[in-house]
C-alpha cells in the first residue's frame, strides 16, 4: 500500500518510525475513504435521476427512489472500543519514549 501510493522502496518503509508509518497508513486510508464516499454520492445522484423517470401512482412513494437515496448511507451501529487504535497509540507512545531515551 505504501509502495504503491508513495513509491517508497521496502527499505524506505522499514526505516520509518512506527509513528510515521501509522501516519502514512492513516493518510492513505482517509484518502481512500473520501474517494469511496464521493463515488457513492455520484452513484446516489445518478440513481435518483433514473428513479425519478419511473412512473409512480399518484399519492404513492417510489420504492426505487427510496432505495436510490439510501445508496452509500449506512446506519450507525453501536460499537465497542477500538482496540486497533488503542494498540497503535500505545505503540507510538512506546516508540516516542525510546526515541527520547536514545537522545539522552
Amino acid at each position: 500500500m505504501l509502495a504503491d501510493t508513495y513509491g517508497w522502496s521496502t527499505d524506505e518503509i522499514l526505516d520509518l518510525t512506527l509513528a510515521r508509518l501509522r501516519q502514512a497508513v492513516a493518510d492513505i486510508t482517509k484518502d481512500k475513504l473520501s474517494a469511496i464516499k464521493r463515488e457513492a454520492e455520484y452513484l446516489r445522484i445518478l440513481c435518483s435521476f433514473i428513479a425519478a423517470t419511473v412512473p409512480v401512482e399518484k399519492g404513492k412513494e417510489s420504492k426505487l427512489m427510496e432505495q436510490a437515496t439510501k445508496i452509500g448511507k449506512r446506519e450507525k451501529k453501536q460499537s465497542g472500543p477500538d482496540y486497533t487504535t488503542q494498540f497503535f497509540q500505545a505503540a507510538i507512545k512506546k516508540q516516542e519514549m525510546r526515541e527520547q531515551e536514545s537522545r539522552h
